[in-house]
């Protein structure tokens, strides 16, 4: 076989033991194909089981001469290719015993293939005795299944099912829920609006004061850079180091860094709130509240509804004489309305 399909030179070695192991066979082939005249030719790349598979296909070849020759000559064995578990259900595999290994684990490798051999018959009569009991119970299942179906039968003929009646159809809201549902999507808005408008300006007037800060920081670098430590201070601050005591160069130092230091957070955090400050969608709300006064009246009203609103004084009728208006001025003076000053822009 090896031969007529691979085109390669075949030796065979037949061992038969008498010591009682099992007999087997040697076979050896070349790598490469072989003429009649003994001369190699190209490499049977076909036996490269990675890629072609072919060695599968040796092998389920080879169990097919066997089992051949063994049904020829009246024996109850027989050889597979791959795996007993693939083709007899519930296969307990025996423990492949290396050729070098000990004696005390042969021998305990072989008693436990042996305890696997006289297993095997045990379990297929508990899977034979299984199946079967399944099957008795999938008949009683489909007859009581089958019981209750027709009383079910019965029973639907003689009472007759009633038709279910129909479902009130569902209402629709009404114009005045829907008005109301828009109203407070409406102040829902405007809140979030007046929200983040009061945020940039006390932002604003953060980024501001911390700004006012860096600035008195930086004077006071200027100062201490403007002024160092002379020479004499230095060589006396070299023997009061080595002496362990404080001079005052160390803190002259000690304040030029902190200066910095306090310089280059202020810096850090007037990043932080001019990037809060400039926040497109914050800067369109900032923007939306200043020029819509529909938020401002919306707002407004809602706020008067409030528990703590404010309550102002009805304004007195022509025969109420006791309460005098608050905005009456007799004096000599003329009153002008007080200007509110102009809030700078955060961004400016």
């Amino acid at each position: 076989m090896l031969v007529a399909r691979y085109s390669v030179a075949v030796m065979a070695s037949i061992h038969r033991p008498a010591n009682g192991q099992n007999d087997h066979v040697h076979i050896l082939f070349t790598t490469r194909e072989v003429d009649s005249q003994m001369t190699f030719g190209k490499k049977t790349r076909i036996l490269d089981d990675m890629k072609t598979g072919e060695v599968k296909n040796m092998r389920e070849e080879v169990c097919r001469i066997m089992n051949e020759h063994a049904k020829a000559n009246g024996a109850h064995w027989y050889v597979y290719a791959g795996k007993f578990a693939e083709v007899v259900e519930g296969h307990i595999p025996t423990a492949h015993i290396p050729v070098n290994a000990p004696r005390e684990l042969r021998e305990a490798m072989e008693a436990e293939n042996l305890a696997i051999v006289e297993a095997r018959p045990l379990l297929k009569r508990i899977m034979e005795e299984s199946r079967e009991t399944f099957a008795q119970v999938q008949a009683a299942l489909q007859v009581a299944a089958s019981a209750a179906t027709q009383e079910h039968q019965i029973v639907k003929a003689e009472v007759p099912q009633e038709r279910p009646s129909r479902l009130p159809p569902v209402p629709s809201p009404s114009p005045l829920a829907e008005d109301a549902q828009q109203r407070i999507s409406q102040l829902n808005n405007s809140l979030d609006i007046q929200h983040a408008y009061r945020e940039v300006l006390r932002t604003h007037a953060k980024r501001k004061e911390g700004r006012e800060v860096a600035k008195k920081w930086k004077e006071h670098l200027r100062a201490l850079e403007a002024d160092p430590p002379g020479p004499l201070v230095s060589i006396m601050s070299k023997l009061a180091r080595a002496l362990g005591v404080r001079d005052t160069l160390a803190i002259y130092e000690e304040k030029v860094a902190k200066a910095r230091a306090t310089i280059e957070q202020c810096r850090k955090n007037n990043a932080v709130l001019t990037a809060y400050i400039e926040d497109p969608e914050r800067r369109r709300k900032y923007e939306e509240w200043k020029q819509w006064p529909e938020h401002r009246e919306r707002v407004k009203a809602h706020e008067a509804t409030l528990p703590d609103a404010l309550r102002t004084n009805p304004v007195p009728g022509p025969e109420d004489h006791s309460v005098t208006p608050s905005n009456t001025w007799h004096g000599p003076f003329t009153l002008t309305p007080h200007q509110t000053p102009k809030v700078p822009e955060p961004w400016g």
